[in-house]
């Protein structure tokens, strides 16, 4: 049987549910653990919040794994064991890179492996693939630039000298092993 239990919170406690939640999605669980610690010790609904808020952190978020790749870089950077996890390649715009007269990209694809249906993404959060600067295929590739105005559009995306966005790489079709890969970056200039 199914305890139901009913609770009236303050408008600022569900907003910061809200957050917590959003946090797990994101796959930031440390801090979300460590919001739900603050808020839950306070005063209060949120602090008898604690059933709704472990049942969201005990679903693990998509593994994550990150890949250095620094600016100007373009070297091919190879992924041997991609399967269900998401790999992110941080990207700090230097804050003194001049708007770009060229374009550039950054592309996954197969390498050493057999073709496979990856996507990538550029945008401003790890791991997020709502961005309209996707694509996909078994050689999927996203076009920015640095550019004066912070647009990411699904052509090409503008970045902000001194701002960090996010290059999310996945394979399509999850839980059918792992699929080498390899990521490459044209910088623009």
């Amino acid at each position: 049987m199914t305890q139901r239990i009913t609770i009236t919170p303050r408008t600022v406690d569900a907003q910061e549910v809200t957050s917590i939640v959003s946090l797990v999605q994101l796959g930031r669980v440390p801090e979300a653990w460590e919001r739900f610690y603050v808020a839950s010790v306070g005063d209060g609904a949120l602090a008898r919040l604690g059933g709704v808020i472990n049942a969201a952190l005990a679903t693990p978020p998509a593994a994550v794994q990150w890949l250095e790749i620094t600016w100007g870089d373009g070297r091919r950077h190879e992924i041997p064991d991609l399967a269900d996890q998401t790999v992110v390649v941080r990207i700090d715009v230097p804050t003194d890179a001049p708007v770009s007269s060229q374009a550039g990209y950054g592309s996954v694809y197969e390498f050493r492996g057999e073709p496979w249906q990856r996507g990538i993404c550029l945008s401003s959060q790890p791991g997020d693939f709502a961005s309209p600067n996707a694509s996909g295929g078994t050689i999927a590739s996203v076009i920015f630039r640095v550019g004066a105005v912070e647009r990411l559009t699904s052509e090409m995306s503008d970045l902000l000298a001194g701002r960090t966005y996010y290059l999310n790489v996945r394979n399509q079709i999850r839980q059918a092993g792992a699929k080498p890969a390899a990521v490459e970056i044209n910088w623009p200039r």
